[in-house]
């Protein structure tokens, strides 16, 4: 399978159409259409069917890269494909339960903070990690800072 090249929402807003026969945009169209005044003095200043083949784009690339993300919530790692905290830390020093924080992409991890929750081989040299949720993120971060108050 060969990777599409990343569009990002302000390329893919621009260069949105409008489709006849499209359902979402023809459901935000008349939307805009019943609710919103495009003649006179309005804060509408525009075709709906512009508006709508925007609102359209952007809706549908969030809910792709959202159908992305989650389907890269869990990975296997070898040793030799992160590099974690620079080189000397190494992924067989490491315990289950503990974060890894990935800035760019490496490997099959997307950037996140992942933990890992198995080892699979006794020299640690697999292992199984989890992408952590934005509230489990928050959750842990605030643990932290509890913690600290009362040192």
């Amino acid at each position: 399978m060969t990777e599409q090249p990343a569009i990002d929402l302000t390329t893919a807003a621009k260069n949105a159409i409008w489709r006849d026969g499209d359902p979402l945009m023809e459901a935000i169209a008349a939307a805009l259409w019943e609710n919103c005044h495009t003649e006179g003095p309005s804060s509408v200043n525009d075709d709906p069917r512009n508006i709508a083949a925007v609102a359209a784009t952007v809706a549908r690339w969030h809910g792709a890269h959202a159908a992305q993300e989650l389907a890269v919530a869990e990975a296997s790692i070898a040793a030799n494909e992160i590099e974690l905290e620079g080189s000397d830390v190494m992924l067989q020093e490491m315990s289950v339960g503990d974060p890894i924080e990935i800035d760019q992409q490496t490997g099959p991890l997307i950037p996140g903070i992942w933990v890992i929750t198995k080892f699979e081989c006794e020299r640690r040299c697999r292992a199984r990690v989890r992408r952590l949720s934005a509230e489990e993120i928050q959750a842990a971060r605030q643990r932290e800072a509890t913690g600290r108050m009362y040192e």
